[in-house]
This record gives C-alpha cells, sequence and structure tokens, in this order.
C-alpha cells in the first residue's frame, strides 16, 4: 500500500490464479472501530444499484476505501 500499487485483488474462485483476477486496486486506509466480523459497506448509486465503499476485517481498526472511479487512483478492470 505504502508503494502506491494495486494492494487489493478480487479473484473469480478460490485461488489467485492470474487468469481469474476480476479486478485490482490501491485502496485507501481510513480508521474505523474495532469490527467483530468482516464487514463490507456500500453505497446505493442508483435505484437497485450497489457499489462497495470499503471493506473492514474482523478484529481491525482499519477499513480499506474502494476507489469511487477506475480514474481516480490505480485501478485494474480484467477483461
Amino acid at each position: 500500500m505504502a508503494r502506491g500499487e494495486a494492494c487489493t485483488f478480487v479473484y473469480n474462485g478460490v485461488a489467485d490464479i492470474s487468469k481469474n483476477l476480476v479486478v485490482s486496486f490501491h485502496c485507501a486506509p481510513v480508521a474505523r472501530a474495532k469490527a467483530a466480523n468482516f464487514t463490507v459497506r456500500s453505497l446505493l448509486t442508483s435505484p437497485g444499484r450497489y457499489e462497495v465503499g470499503e471493506f473492514q476485517f474482523a478484529g481491525s481498526t482499519e477499513a480499506h476505501l474502494v476507489p469511487s472511479s477506475q480514474h481516480a487512483v490505480h485501478v485494474t478492470i480484467a477483461n
């Protein structure tokens, strides 16, 4: 994260196989209250359409903000 490179990778399936990469991005850390469970916070962007805004791991006081657009920060969407 400190180098500004992608630090979050989402794969189709359960293994991190490069051909199954869906998206990678550089998240932004933000302080939150300690999470009891893995937490995903979403945003309603239009009627019936939600986007992931941030995620936080159980036991952590740091959430990870997802970039709001492909052009905001380093985001790669796999084809």
